[in-house]
């Protein structure tokens, strides 16, 4: 569902998924790997996110982005230390 809000004179576009919908939208994620279901419904649950399928993609793998990253530097860390 897809509702328009006015809100101190600006127009708010906001997004309600039913649970159903979630679990659609979780099921023909195709990412690798695929976030667990409860985290996938956090992330749609976050402000910038509002619900969107196709942000929470963008959020997820900015995830991945940033995990990838950690990882790295704990590898080159050990790998200088030894």
């Amino acid at each position: 569902m897809h509702f328009f809000l006015a809100i101190a004179g600006k127009q708010v576009y906001i997004i309600y998924m039913t649970s159903k919908e979630r679990m659609k939208s979780w099921e023909a994620l195709e990412a690798e790997p695929k976030p667990s279901w409860e985290t996938w419904k956090r992330i749609l649950r976050l402000p910038h996110v509002n619900n969107d399928p196709k942000f929470a993609k963008q959020q997820w793998d900015k995830i991945l982005e940033n995990n990838a990253k950690k990882n790295k530097k704990v590898l080159d860390s050990i790998i200088f230390k030894v």
